[in-house]
Formats: structure tokens, C-alpha cells, sequence
């Protein structure tokens, strides 16, 4: 019985018996934990999921851009005869729709920019693509069932309202949700761009939009349609995306799928998260000799104490249970806490539009962090050399 009371007395108290130990383990811990779940959580979102309208694609296959403004109408069997395209091509743009943007020219806003853009790219979205709608949005300045007639509100003399994709204004402009941006009309009166809305992985995180009227409005030498978005039945995409090249190679058309151009947004994303996740592994790794440090101490200065259990006759198997059991609870706690906290860092990306989180790697890693530190603890005890102790007390 009385053994029986010191083995209960040494499980419960050893944690608190050094407590800026335990609370180092549980730091050590907690920081790889939040770093492995913030960078994971990060690295399984921001997909093209299905491609839809209410995707980062807002449902359009093919995007272009030229470098002489088309002020041919290609939506007309007559617009697309008068811009180049043979009537041979009527049966293969069947079925596709041609949305038109007129581009005012400037600094590059997306994450391929590595100096922050004083003049960024502006795109005049035109009536038709606002009745459309699509694309997902991250944050709103008010609630709006078509948040593209935002782009339409009265913000008062020389304040336009504009939307951005959301990762270019926070991380590259600089600007969240309400903010204003500066610029010169082509008359040099100031203009105030005020971000009424964040799109969410957008194809549009090179520019900014405002409505077509007051692109034409200020920047009126910006004649003709110089970027399009344009749906086509996806089996006949790189036909078409092939036979506009071609045809409109006088304009300087180029054609681009929308996924590669999301997925070359990210692939910068990427690359950055891969960069953290690389330092959070050396961390961890850091962390785990450090933890095998502190648990190796904590190990040795109770030889004694359990050297004298096993006196008493508690076999050297239930003690070592009784180390790694004590350590388990300070390496689950620490895990906890780090995945908690980084479920709440990442909780509107989690609950956001289009979020998909890869579960799995982010569920091996804690694994990997909790059979680390078990690991040091066994090679800690095994270390300790309670055989020895327990033959001195026999001795004794």
C-alpha cells in the first residue's frame, strides 16, 4: 500500500515539481505545433475546386489579353469577321461568350511583382459581366446580392468605388477593405479608389476594377477592349484557345487556360508556404533536442526516486510507463494548445469560400511531433541507468 501511494503521489506532482521545465516542453511543442497546422492548413487551400461561377475562375475556361485594343464586337458572327476570325470558325465558337474589358495599362498588383506597384493595372468591367456576377468574394463593404453593383454606387466627387482580389491588396498594395488608393486621371485631377470588395483567389490579382463608365470617364484615350474573359465548353477549349491566337494574331492575342493562370498565382503562394514549412521543420527539430535535453534532466534527477520504487519493488517496465506517461501528458498538452491556437489563427480561411484543407499531412505531422517526443523520453530513461541506482540502495 505504501508503494502503492508513492507510485500515485510521483505520477501526480513530477509535472509541477520543476514547472519552467514543463512549461518549456509545452512551449517547445505548442510553437511546432502551430507552425505545422498554420502552414498546412494554408498549403491545402486555394484550389480550383470545380471551376464554377462562384470559383476563383468565376466559371470562365479561357482568359486573354492584346496588345492592340479589338474594337470589333466577338460576340457577333459580323464583329468576328471584321476582326479576323474566318467564317470557317462559327461552328467552333459555338456556344462561346466573350466578355470584353477595357485596361488601362500599369504596374503589375499580383504576388509575380516583387516591388509594391505605385500606378497598378486597372480593368473597366463592363454592364454585362456585373449582371453576370460570379467569382467568390472574401469580404464586402456591405452585404449585396450581386456584389459586382458595388462597382455602381455614388461614393461622392472624385471617389470611385473598386474591387481587388484579396491576397494583392493585403500583401502587394498594402490596402484591406475601406482603404483608398491615390491616382492621376489623364486630365491629372486626383482619383480616390476605394476597396469596396475582395475577391478570393481571383484571376484578377494583377489589377484592380472599377466600372467600365469611369475607366472611359477618366481615362478616356483607353479606346477598344485589350483583356477578355471567355466561357467555352471546356472539350473545346485549347481548340479555341489555338484558333484565336492564330486568327487575332494581328491584335497580339494571347490566350491562357484559367487554371494556369491560378495556378501560377500559386505557385508564388506556394513556394512562400513551402519556405515556412522548411523553417518550421528545422524549429521542430531544434525544439525535439531541446526537449530531449530537458526530459533527459528531469529524467536523471529522479533516479533516486526511482530507484527506491523499484526497491520496493516495482518492476522497471511500470516505471518506465510511469516517465513516458508523465511526459506523454505534457506532450499532449502542448500539442493541443499549438493545434488550437492555430485552428483559431486559421479559422476564416477554414470557414471560408472555396476552402479545402489537406487533413491527413497536417494529422502525420502532429503524430510525428508526439512519437518525437516519446522517443526522447524512452532514450531518456533508458539513459537514466536505474539499474544501477536500485543495486547501490540493495547494497545499502
Amino acid at each position: 500500500m505504501m508503494a502503492f501511494g508513492l507510485h500515485k503521489t510521483a505520477k501526480r506532482g513530477n509535472s509541477r515539481r520543476a514547472p519552467g521545465r514543463s512549461l518549456l516542453v509545452l512551449a517547445l511543442v505548442a510553437s511546432a505545433c502551430f507552425v505545422l497546422v498554420t502552414v498546412g492548413a494554408e498549403r491545402g487551400g486555394g484550389g480550383e475546386a470545380d471551376g464554377g461561377p462562384g470559383s476563383g475562375s468565376g466559371g470562365f475556361t479561357l482568359t486573354a489579353e492584346s496588345d492592340v485594343p479589338v474594337l470589333q464586337d466577338l460576340n457577333s458572327p459580323a464583329g468576328r469577321r471584321a476582326a479576323g476570325l474566318g467564317e470557317g470558325r462559327e461552328a467552333l465558337l459555338a456556344g462561346c461568350r466573350f466578355f470584353p474589358l477595357r485596361l488601362r495599362p500599369g504596374d503589375d498588383a499580383s504576388c509575380l511583382n516583387l516591388y509594391r506597384p505605385r500606378e497598378p493595372r486597372l480593368l473597366g468591367v463592363p454592364p454585362d459581366l456585373v449582371a453576370r456576377g460570379g467569382f467568390a468574394f472574401q469580404e464586402l463593404a456591405h452585404p449585396a446580392a450581386n456584389p459586382w453593383t458595388l462597382l455602381e454606387e455614388d461614393l461622392g466627387p472624385g471617389v470611385i468605388p473598386a474591387l481587388a482580389d484579396a491576397n494583392s491588396a493585403t500583401w502587394i498594395l498594402k490596402l484591406k477593405l475601406g482603404d483608398e488608393l491615390e491616382l492621376r486621371d489623364e486630365a491629372g485631377q486626383r482619383l480616390r479608389l476605394r476597396l469596396v470588395g475582395l475577391l478570393s483567389r481571383s484571376l484578377f490579382q494583377r489589377e484592380l476594377l472599377v466600372a467600365e463608365s469611369q475607366l472611359v470617364r477618366h481615362f478616356p484615350s483607353q479606346a477598344g477592349y485589350r483583356a477578355f474573359l471567355i466561357e467555352t465548353p471546356p472539350a473545346r477549349a485549347t481548340e479555341v484557345a489555338q484558333a484565336l491566337e492564330a486568327d487575332l494574331a494581328g491584335f497580339g492575342f494571347d490566350v491562357v487556360a484559367s487554371r494556369e493562370k491560378l495556378a501560377a498565382f500559386a505557385q508564388v503562394e506556394q513556394t512562400y508556404l513551402s519556405t515556412f514549412q522548411a523553417l518550421g521543420g528545422l524549429g521542430l527539430l531544434l525544439g525535439t533536442l531541446g526537449l530531449g535535453v530537458v526530459l533527459l534532466r528531469n529524467t536523471l534527477e529522479r533516479r533516486k526516486e526511482l530507484a527506491l520504487l523499484a526497491a520496493l519493488g516495482f518492476p522497471l517496465r511500470r516505471l518506465r510507463a510511469l516517465v513516458l506517461g508523465e511526459h506523454a501528458l505534457l506532450l499532449v498538452l502542448g500539442t493541443l494548445a499549438g493545434s488550437l491556437a492555430a485552428l483559431a489563427a486559421v479559422a476564416p480561411h477554414l470557414f471560408g469560400v472555396g476552402a479545402g484543407v489537406a487533413w491527413r499531412p497536417i494529422l502525420g505531422s502532429l503524430a510525428l511531433v508526439l512519437a518525437t517526443g516519446l522517443g526522447a523520453s524512452w532514450l531518456a530513461m533508458r539513459l537514466a541507468r536505474v539499474r544501477g541506482e536500485v543495486a547501490a540502495l540493495r547494497s545499502e
